[in-house]
């Protein structure tokens, strides 16, 4: 509340924290009153002046500091006090706040007396004086900076004199850039004239300070700069001219658009949709600028073409199709979106095919770079030809880039989102095979048994399939109770057959016992492996080890040093093995994510087919697509999947469980609510907050069930409990969204309890500023710990 408006309200809530403000300003020690100027500060409080005066004289250069800062907000302050500190006082922060302080009254009956103090630092200092500054580091200089950028505020006859003079002793570069912005707005045309001898670097700097000025000449100035031949300098001019309207430059900005360097015309681009002058460029206007633009422009106009309503001639049709042969893949991708993306009549599918043949081609081109053909097969999506046609041209390469997969996971990616998209019979077969493996085919796999003689094996199983085609007869049912006999006798020929392979084993011998479980041979293993292994040979390093141990005590130092050099080499080994890489998707994940992109119903059928049996990496990537899906298609079944999440919600592992909770933040209210209130109580910091993270998207499209609310309520009241701050900040805010008044001593005591609930109490509590003001006054004084200075801050907030 600007100029203390509160004053005029006696014995409310807004006047007895204000008093209690006012108090700890006065009588508080040097917290409280550091605490209590930046809320009175914030919140404009101008009856605080005078106690904001009183705590310039403080020993305490902070409350000096936060004192000067409030009374430069409030533009308020006694001028001895304020011109003492900035003259005489030992630390620089307080000098500097001070100048602040005093600069905020200018424009007054003071403003002379103002000038002449920030002249006198502006100035800069004699070689051995210090100014009486207590610190070791050139405090000076910041102070000497300051002056300057707040007289080139208000830069009269007399500081433009003396910012000539600083000039010619050759300043830093940041205290340079603020005199040329002082001399801009009283004498642009010094700046002009200066800049036609400039080097580039000086050229910069006077061009981003005639950008601050309004006067005719900055303009023109800025005009001629669009030519420069430094790119920079080109794009602050035409970034300049964008910002003041200059709608007299209007075609030469468009002529940007054609520049050599790409931050030039993206400047250029951004800086016509500012003007609004960006959409009413005709389309002729820019065939015939695409015309004239180089290979490195043309692909910005072209794509600037693309989103152009009007629809193009027979000649400018003929033209971009012949730029799907250019050399330069940039422009044969802007060419190709032109034709995915215009509307025009005529033969459409004859430039459709020809744009998707010549992306195809990009993309089978392994020399590009890989984010460049993954943008090429997106863009294949646009695209809306014959169905037959396109699926023929692109599903062989697509799948041939999918079964690949030593190909990046970027493209592999973008081919299954494409084969996602198009609605074919065949890709969606392929992208049920690889989500759900041989369950896509519905249909039984044959096995044969074979013996281990193959010839006998061969006979048998051909036997055997051809018994069944024929179905029993008599005779196989007469074999039958004769089988326990035969089996028995061709067991004794098998092992009459391989008895001479043991009898060479030592009569005392016995072979090793076969490990009768997973385990046992996984041990088995790793013990013939340690018996087996040779012998380490001695490394190079230790050998020199050794021989430097040998060494007379007068090589000591010598010896230090080869050890370090080894320890050195050893931590640079291990540093080379730190190498962070991508983790290496398989095609099922990349499908499952495909899905999810692919704004198809049936798309929602299959994921949650898929959740049959998923590993967990597979259900986080099922829930986020089935999340994705529920923005855009409208299909009942979606919601199918509610029990898997409620499932992971009680039995998953953390990861899944935050997975799930962004499912349920898209599903109806009534039965998500329950699931998420499960997931605010576990025991996972990342699940509970991710759970209310869901309530609150919940809350801002639903209203809560009468029924709901208490249990609501009560969780995050609990939540507000919490040892993650993350966690108590968000349920502070939607609590106090919900139901604030049966809660305010809880939000109150949760505000004052911790940094982060703080930050965003005032605005949380502020439709309830006038109690909750009212219970602060009380409690202020009370308060002797950390909580403190955190309900002066939230009363400062709540004022302002």
């Amino acid at each position: 509340m600007s100029n203390h408006e509160s004053t005029l309200i006696t014995n409310s809530g807004y006047q007895l924290a204000i008093n209690q403000l006012l108090q700890m300003l006065e009588q508080g020690d040097e917290a409280q009153r550091c605490y209590s100027a930046q809320a009175v500060g914030k919140a404009r409080i101008a009856d605080a002046a005078p106690s904001l005066n009183a705590c310039l004289y403080h020993s305490d250069s902070d409350v000096v500091v936060d004192a000067a800062d409030a009374l430069a907000k409030l533009a308020a302050g006694d001028m001895d006090a304020l011109e003492n500190v900035a003259l005489h006082h030992p630390e620089s922060d307080a000098r500097l706040a001070a100048l602040e302080a005093l600069s905020a009254q200018a424009g007054g009956p003071e403003q002379a007396r103002i000038t002449t103090i920030l002249m006198s630092f502006a100035s800069g200092r004699q070689e051995g004086d210090d100014w009486g500054l207590s610190s070791d580091w050139d405090d000076w200089w910041d102070i000497q900076l300051k002056a300057v950028q707040l007289l080139a505020n208000r830069p009269d006859e007399e500081v433009i004199q003396l910012f000539f003079q600083l000039l010619e002793d050759d300043p830093e570069p940041e205290l340079e850039s603020a005199l040329y912005l002082g001399i801009a707005k009283a004498t642009p045309q010094w700046l002009a004239d200066r800049y036609q001898t400039g080097r580039v670097m000086t050229r910069r700097k006077l061009i981003r300070a005639l950008a601050q000025s309004d006067s005719k000449i900055a303009t023109i100035q800025l005009f001629k700069a669009m030519s420069d031949e430094d790119p920079e300098i080109r794009r602050a001019a035409v970034e300049a001219l964008c910002r003041r309207k200059a709608i007299e430059y209007q075609w030469d900005i468009v002529l940007r658009l054609c520049d050599q360097e790409q931050r030039v015309r993206e400047a250029a681009e951004v800086g016509l949709d500012v003007m609004g002058e960006l959409d009413k460029l005709s389309q002729a206007k820019l065939y015939s600028l695409a015309q004239k633009a180089p290979g490195a422009a043309l692909s910005t106009v072209l794509m600037l073409m693309a989103c152009h309503v009007d629809e193009p001639d027979s000649e400018c049709l003929e033209w971009i199709a012949e730029q799907l042969n250019h050399e330069d893949p940039a422009v044969v991708y802007a060419a190709a979106d032109f034709f995915a993306s215009i509307k025009y009549e005529g033969d459409v599918d004859v430039y459709s095919e020809l744009a998707v043949q010549r992306c195809l081609k990009h993309v089978e081109r392994t020399t590009l770079p890989v984010l460049f053909r993954a943008d090429y097969i997106r863009l294949l999506c646009k695209f809306a030809c014959q169905q037959d046609v396109f699926v023929a041209a692109v599903y062989p390469v697509m799948q041939y880039i999918v079964n690949d997969e030593q190909n990046d996971g970027v493209l592999r990616q973008a081919a299954l989102d494409l084969l996602a998209r198009i609605s074919s019979s065949t890709g969606q077969q392929y992208l049920r095979e690889l989500i759900l493996g041989l369950a896509a085919k519905g249909e039984l796999i044959p096995v044969n048994q074979l013996d281990i003689d193959e010839e006998t094996g061969n006979r048998k199983a051909e036997e055997t399939a051809s018994a069944e085609a024929a179905g029993p007869s008599s005779e196989s049912r007469a074999e039958s109770s004769s089988e326990p006999a035969s089996d028995t006798l061709e067991l004794e020929q098998l092992l009459a057959a391989h008895e001479e392979k043991f009898s060479v084993l030592a009569e005392g011998d016995s072979p090793a016992a076969t490990p009768t479980s997973t385990l046992a041979s996984i041990q088995q293993t790793n013990v013939e492996a340690m018996l087996n292994s040779p012998k380490e040979e001695q490394a190079p390093e230790q050998h020199v080890l050794d021989m430097i141990e040998e060494l007379p005590d007068d090589y000591t130092d010598y010896t230090e040093i080869v050890r370090d050099h080894f320890d050195t080499s050893d931590k640079l080994e291990l540093n080379r093995k730190k190498v962070a890489k991508l983790p290496k998707l398989g095609n099922k994940l990349l499908a499952l994510r495909a899905l999810g992109n692919s704004q198809q119903p049936a798309a929602v059928t299959l994921l949650i087919e898929g959740l049959l049996g998923a590993e967990p990496a597979e259900q986080v990537d099922i829930f986020g697509s089935l999340a994705r899906l529920a923005d855009t298609v409208s299909v009942p079944e979606i919601k199918n999947a509610i029990g898997a999440a409620a499932n992971t919600l009680y039995h998953g592992d953390n990861v899944t469980k935050q997975a799930a909770t962004r499912y349920l933040a898209k599903m109806p209210m009534a039965k998500a609510l329950p699931l998420l209130l499960q997931g605010t109580r576990d025991q996972n910091e990342h699940v509970r907050i991710c759970s209310l993270m869901a309530i609150e998207q919940q809350l801002a499209i639903h209203t809560v069930r009468q029924q709901d609310r208490p249990v609501l309520n009560a969780a995050l009241a609990k939540a507000l409990q919490d040892p993650a701050g993350g966690i108590r900040k968000l349920a502070l805010k939607l609590l106090a969204d919900t139901d604030p008044k049966s809660h305010l001593d809880i939000l109150l005591e949760a505000a004052i309890s911790n940094d982060e609930v703080n930050e965003i109490a005032a605005s949380s509590l502020r439709h309830s500023k006038e109690e909750v003001l009212g219970k602060l006054a009380g409690l202020l004084p009370d308060l002797d710990d950390h909580r403190q200075p955190l309900a002066i801050k939230l009363a400062g907030g709540l004022l302002s």
